[in-house]
């Protein structure tokens, strides 16, 4: 999928969004682009994140579980790293994409990961 397709499938509103709060280019932003792994939002931001945009966009988040989604602030301690790989209990996290994110809007609710098993 190519940049001018994304611009179709995400609502402009929603892309500068996230141009201003992350700063990122559009052209990084698809419907498959992830928050975690393509742009790198995780922790407090990441919550920080989501509650922004259900303020800008009137999402209800009542059914949004931040420990479904990120990662703890103590991720970039490499003790944790340690930990992690020594226990072999990484965290199962549910990634939100961008087009995750425009279903929410369009709903006016989180929808995110309310369909899976967790």
């Amino acid at each position: 999928m190519n940049s001018a397709q994304a611009h179709v499938e995400l609502n402009d509103a929603l892309v500068d969004f996230l141009i201003q709060e992350l700063r990122v280019s559009a052209t990084r932003l698809t419907p498959t682009t992830t928050l975690g792994r393509d742009l790198g939002v995780d922790g407090d931001d990441g919550v920080e994140l989501i509650q922004a945009y259900g303020r800008r966009f009137d999402v209800d988040l009542s059914d949004f579980r931040p420990s479904q989604h990120f990662g703890a602030e103590a991720a970039a301690n490499p003790l944790i790293w340690v930990w992690w790989l020594l226990s072999r209990n990484w965290p199962k996290l549910i990634p939100i994409t961008l087009g995750d994110l425009e279903s929410s809007r369009q709903a006016r609710r989180w929808v995110v990961g309310t369909h899976h098993a967790v």
